[in-house]
This record gives C-alpha cells, structure tokens and sequence, in this order.
C-alpha cells in the first residue's frame, strides 16, 4: 500500500507570489523506519500537517493518518 507523505514549501518569486507545492518526507529510526510520513495525521487528538518535535529529541512524523490508534513513527529526513 502507497503512503502519502507531503511536507509544504513556500517560495517567493520577484513579483511576491508566493507559490505552495508538496514533497515527500522519508523517515528514519522510529518504529516505522524508511516510511514516507502521512500528513495531516493524529496525535493526542490533535491533527498536525508537518513534522513536529513533542516528547522526542529530533522532529518526527507519524506515518499512519493517527499515531494515537497505530503508534507508528519515524525522525524526519532534512529536519
């Protein structure tokens, strides 16, 4: 089964614009190693679209739509 994984970028062109794509997050460590994450997903009943840093050293992802049913994680590659 395919997960999606997306992380939003901002880039700003010269005329101010600014333009919104996606790019797949890989994950490292964790539970879930070389996962993509899945975004949004649930933790402690609080839906996230990036990586966040709550109660681990280094930012992370679930790669399940809700960590609080699955608990599957991974560190988040570039972050």
């Amino acid at each position: 089964m395919y997960k999606s994984c997306t992380r939003p970028i901002i880039l700003q062109s010269r005329n101010k614009v600014i333009i919104f794509f996606s790019v797949p997050v890989s994950t490292y460590g964790g539970n879930d190693d070389h996962t993509l994450c899945k975004f949004p997903f649930v933790y402690r009943n609080t839906s996230y679209k990036t990586c966040i840093n709550a109660t681990r050293p280094h930012n992370w992802c679930s790669t399940t739509e809700n960590y609080d049913t699955d608990m599957l994680w991974g560190y988040c590659q570039g972050n």
